[in-house]
């Protein structure tokens, strides 16, 4: 009897023997590991191969010291607590702790990009490029809308319509890291523009070429071209980066297809270009004089004196006086005028057909001067006003009354001031309505004009 329990005895430290090697071998057989986890996923640790009536528990390490994680007491730890670098499982059979185990969680940082639009325009090729990156990127997704994809690092693009579009961009960095960007784009229209100007182009004339734009737009560059650029038959008058173009043609011997460029940039580097073939004739734009002749009768005759280049071509004339007056020649009747007392000014606008036109078509700059007056007592009016106002030096009419009356180049009456008692040698008058220009002043004593002279504003 003695013996047979004493056999037992023996098997049951034994087994309590084996068992208790079972859990010291089993308890090693348990993770978690040290492992790199991306910040915007879930960091998991499993016990494996655990015995069934252990106590697990998980710790996390705080200020150097290891405190429990509440409510996880499974043998699964899962992590989303950026915060929590180390972790610690803690496994215990019946209050003896037989085995523990320390892991380190790296939490790596998301990938980050920062990205431009090159040509945010309309019917270009927009493109994306990649700025700015806080990791080594191996795969880029794009999205705009509905209307492309693409997995290339810097994609074009053709927006066909100006509008706000949504960018999505998901990147993944070499540690499996991914990130998702959005961002909203403005498109903007390109430049709308085209080009306007006489088609008719004839030697020894010139040709103004306007940029023409439908919808309003900064246009901060402006680059005209003409190709082949031989200047020997053409030269720009000016500069060729200005918003409209002025060209003088030369003579040719044969008919000359050229081809003219236009290309405009606005603020944001959008840019257009327009393209027109001209062809410059060999006619020969007419070269003509004009002569003035001021007869008795106060009219005017005015009339063209044609070159050797003229003759025996079909001449249109059109003259641009307050009314269209066309022909080789007209009488203009001035009003109020006496004989070789006055000056008048006549603006000429020249249509000389069939074919071309002449170099002074619409030159503002260039007016006619009819002169016929002697600048009597010495009446002169300075400095040339710029604020409205000027001074008559009126010496010679001192102790005298006198009307004031002043005329546009045309002849039309547009200041007058009458019954003016003169006290000094000079007279301010007060002409702030008038406009920029050419003017003429007249000064009538006892009904009888006195002087003349003429003047110009500039403001």
């Amino acid at each position: 009897m003695n013996k047979m329990i004493f056999k037992l005895k023996k098997i049951g430290i034994f087994l309590l023997l084996l068992n208790m090697a079972c859990f010291n071998a089993i308890g090693q057989n348990i993770t978690p590991v040290d492992q790199e986890v991306c910040k915007n996923n879930t960091a998991t640790v499993e016990l494996k191969n655990y015995f069934q009536d252990s106590d697990i528990k998980w710790q996390s390490k705080v200020d150097g010291e290891f405190q429990d994680i509440q409510n996880l007491l499974g043998p699964i730890l899962e992590l989303s607590d950026t915060s929590i670098q180390i972790v610690r499982c803690v496994v215990s059979y019946n209050g003896e702790t037989i085995n523990t185990n320390t892991s380190e969680i790296v939490w790596l940082d998301l990938p980050i990009v920062k990205f431009d639009i090159e040509l945010p325009c309309t019917e270009q090729k927009t493109r994306f490029v990649i700025s700015d990156k806080n990791s080594n990127i191996i795969s880029y997704q794009w999205k705009v809308d509905n209307l492309f994809e693409s997995v290339l690092e810097s994609p074009e693009f053709i927006f066909e319509e100006a509008d706000i579009y949504n960018v999505s961009l998901k990147i993944t960095n070499d540690k499996s890291c991914f990130n998702t960007i959005n961002s909203e784009i403005p498109i903007i229209p390109t430049p709308d523009i085209n080009i306007i100007y006489d088609s008719i182009i004839c030697g020894n004339s010139y040709t103004e070429f306007a940029f023409l734009q439908n919808v309003a737009d900064s246009i901060k560059n402006y680059e005209w071209n003409i190709s082949p650029g031989n200047n020997s038959f053409f030269e720009i008058n000016g500069s060729n980066v200005n918003q409209d173009l002025k060209v003088n043609w030369g003579i040719v011997g044969e008919p000359l297809n050229l081809n003219l460029g236009l290309m405009v940039t606005n603020n944001k580097e959008c840019f257009s270009t327009v393209n027109k073939q001209i062809l410059l004739k060999t006619d020969i734009a007419p070269d003509f004089g004009i002569i003035f002749q001021k007869p008795y009768n106060s009219d005017v005759l005015i009339y063209r004196d044609d070159s050797d280049l003229n003759r025996g071509r079909n001449l249109k004339y059109q003259w641009g006086m307050d009314d269209v007056l066309y022909g080789e020649y007209f009488y203009c009747l001035f009003p109020d005028l006496n004989p070789f007392d006055n000056n008048y000014w006549v603006e000429t606008n020249f249509d000389l057909q069939p074919t071309c036109k002449t170099r002074n078509y619409f030159d503002k700059d260039n007016f006619l001067e009819v002169t016929a007056f002697n600048n009597k007592e010495g009446i002169q009016v300075y400095p040339n006003p710029s604020v409205g106002s000027l001074v008559l030096n009126s010496s010679s009419l001192i102790n005298k009354q006198i009307d004031i009356e002043i005329r546009d180049r045309l002849g039309s009456l547009v200041y007058q001031k009458g019954s003016i008692n003169v006290n000094s040698e000079e007279l301010p008058l007060n002409v702030n309505g008038l406009q920029e220009g050419f003017y003429l002043l007249n000064v009538i004593c006892d009904n009888e004009k006195v002087g003349s002279t003429k003047f110009l504003i500039k403001k």
